[in-house]
C-alpha cells in the first residue's frame, strides 16, 4: 500500500497546478474569464445544439456524444444543452484525429 501522505502531497500538487491554470485564464482587470481566442467568454452568446452541429458540420447525436464524453464543453439548463462556438472550436482543434482503416474501423485499437 502506498504512503497516504505521498498520495495527499500529489493530490495537493495537482490542485495547485489546476489553480495556476485557472489564474492564467483569469483577467484580473475586467473580472472575466478569457478564452483562447482572447475574447471574454461571458460576452459570447450561447448557441443551441442544432447551431453547434451545423457549425462543426456533424449530426446532433454526434455533438451530444462529444458533450457527454467531455470532448467539448457545454452548459446545461434542465434538458437543454448550450455551447459556445469558440470553446467548441478550441476543444476540437486540440483533439488528435482517430485513424481508421478502409472499413471505417479504428486502426489503432
Amino acid at each position: 500500500m502506498d504512503n497516504p501522505f505521498a498520495i495527499l502531497a500529489q493530490k495537493l500538487e495537482n490542485i495547485e497546478v489546476f489553480m495556476e491554470t485557472l489564474k492564467a485564464y483569469f483577467n484580473s482587470e475586467s473580472g472575466q474569464i478569457i478564452t483562447g481566442s482572447g475574447t471574454a467568454a461571458s460576452e459570447e452568446p450561447l448557441v443551441s445544439l442544432d447551431e453547434i452541429a451545423a457549425h462543426i458540420g456533424c449530426k446532433r447525436d454526434t455533438v451530444l456524444k462529444y458533450a457527454r464524453n467531455k470532448v467539448i464543453p457545454y452548459y446545461k439548463a434542465g434538458r437543454t444543452y448550450r455551447f459556445r462556438k469558440s470553446e467548441t472550436d478550441l476543444a476540437l482543434s486540440s483533439q488528435t484525429p482517430i485513424k481508421r482503416n478502409k472499413k471505417g474501423v479504428k486502426a489503432n485499437g
